[in-house]
C-alpha cells in the first residue's frame, strides 16, 4: 500500500508515501461500506485523490467557481484541528454538513487528512448538530442560501444517519488508520524526520496516538452571530450579555463589568452563564475571540498586531500566547496553512 520514496522539502510528502492507486480503492471501498464520502488530503487541504463517493449537492458546490474554494478552507482548518487535537475532529461545513478530518501524522509531522463525511444528523440528534462547531461561515451569506435553494433538491438527498452510527464509524476509522500508520510505515520504512515534509506544531509524538480516542463532549460553535443568541439561552440576562459581546468585539469586557451591565451581581451571573451556555464566562469569550481572530486570519490581510488591536487585546504578545494556548499553533503559522488555500 506504501511505497517508499526520498521525500524532499519541496515535494508534497502526502503523494510521496502513498501509493494512491492502491490508496482509492481502498478510499472506494470505504465509502461504499460507510455511505460516507472520502477524499484525501494535504496538509493545505488540497485533495491528493478522487473523492470516492462524492454526493451530487458536494459535487456541484465544489466545482463551483466561488463556493468550491470555501471547501478546501474547510478541509484545511478540519485537518489542522484534527492534528491539533491529535483525535478525529467532527464539525459542520459552510453548508452545515456533518464532515470529519482524520489527521495523518508521522514522526510529528502533520501530512494531511482523511476527510469522511457528507452526511446530516437525524432530527433526534439535533441539539448535537447545534453543538458542532461551523468551521466556515460565508460572508455573503445571502448568495450562499441562494446557492443552496438552488440545490435544494440534491441536498435532500445528503444521507441521514444518528449520531451513535456516527461514532461507530469514526472509531471504526481511526483506529484502521492508526493500524496503517503504527503498522505499515513504522514496520516497514524508517522515516526520519529529516526526510518527511517538517511541519511540527506543537509537542505531539507518534506515541500520542495510543491515546484511547474517545468522542467527549462536543463543545459550543465558536461562531456565535447576535441572530444565535436565542437558540443558545432564552435567558434574557445571558441573551443580553451575549448580545453585548457580539457587538462590541473590540471591548475585553470583565465579568465584574458585564454583571454591571446586565444588573446583577458577579457570582449571579457567573453562575448563570455557566449553567446556560455550557462553560465559563471568561473560557467562552476567549474562545469566541480566538474564533474572531481566526476569521481575521483567513479572509485579511491585517496583521497580527492590528488583530490583536481589533479585538482588544492588551498587547499582541498576549494575544499570540493567548491563541497557541488554544490552537497549538502562532497566529502566524495558522494564518500561513489556513488562509487563501487555492
Amino acid at each position: 500500500m506504501f511505497k517508499k520514496v526520498q521525500i524532499m522539502k519541496k515535494v508534497n510528502a502526502m503523494n510521496s508515501i502513498l501509493n494512491m492507486e492502491h490508496w482509492e480503492r481502498l478510499q472506494q471501498s470505504i465509502a461504499g461500506a460507510t455511505g460516507m464520502a472520502i477524499v484525501t488530503v494535504d496538509h493545505c487541504g488540497k485533495p491528493v485523490t478522487t473523492h470516492s463517493g462524492c454526493c451530487e449537492f458536494c459535487k456541484k458546490i465544489r466545482s463551483d467557481a466561488v463556493m468550491g474554494e470555501f471547501c478546501q478552507k474547510c478541509d484545511a482548518r478540519g485537518g489542522l484541528e484534527g492534528f491539533r487535537s491529535n483525535q478525529p475532529y467532527i464539525y459542520r461545513c459552510h453548508f452545515s454538513i456533518i464532515d470529519i478530518a482524520i489527521p495523518l501524522i508521522v514522526n510529528d509531522n502533520y501530512l494531511g487528512a482523511v476527510m469522511v463525511g457528507q452526511i446530516r444528523l437525524s432530527d433526534s440528534d439535533s441539539y448535537i448538530v447545534n453543538k458542532l462547531e461551523h468551521i466556515y461561515t460565508h460572508r455573503n451569506k445571502i448568495e450562499a442560501e441562494n446557492k443552496k435553494k438552488d440545490l435544494a433538491a440534491y441536498y435532500e438527498l445528503i444521507p441521514i444517519i444518528s449520531f451513535k452510527e456516527l461514532e461507530r464509524v469514526v472509531k471504526m476509522l481511526y483506529n484502521f488508520f492508526e493500524y496503517i500508520i503504527k503498522e505499515t510505515i513504522y514496520k516497514d520504512y524508517d522515516y526520519s524526520k529529516d526526510n518527511l515534509l517538517q511541519m511540527k506544531i506543537n509537542d505531539y509524538s507518534i506515541n500520542n496516538i495510543d491515546k484511547k480516542f474517545e468522542l467527549k463532549d462536543i463543545p459550543n460553535s465558536e461562531f456565535i452571530n447576535v441572530k444565535k443568541e436565542k437558540e443558545i439561552t432564552s435567558n434574557s440576562i445571558v441573551a443580553n450579555a451575549l448580545n453585548y459581546i457580539n457587538s462590541n468585539k473590540g471591548e475585553f469586557i470583565s465579568l465584574t463589568k458585564m454583571a454591571e451591565y446586565c444588573h446583577v451581581s458577579s457570582a449571579y451571573l457567573s453562575r448563570l452563564f455557566t449553567k446556560e451556555v455550557g462553560e465559563s464566562y471568561s473560557s467562552f469569550v476567549t474562545r469566541l475571540k480566538i474564533s474572531w481572530s481566526k476569521e481575521l486570519l483567513e479572509e485579511t490581510n491585517m496583521t497580527v498586531t492590528e488583530i490583536s488591536e481589533r479585538l482588544g487585546f492588551n498587547e499582541p504578545g498576549y494575544f499570540i500566547k493567548i491563541f497557541k494556548n488554544n490552537t497549538g499553533v502562532t497566529p502566524a503559522f495558522y494564518r500561513t496553512h489556513c488562509k487563501n488555500v487555492v
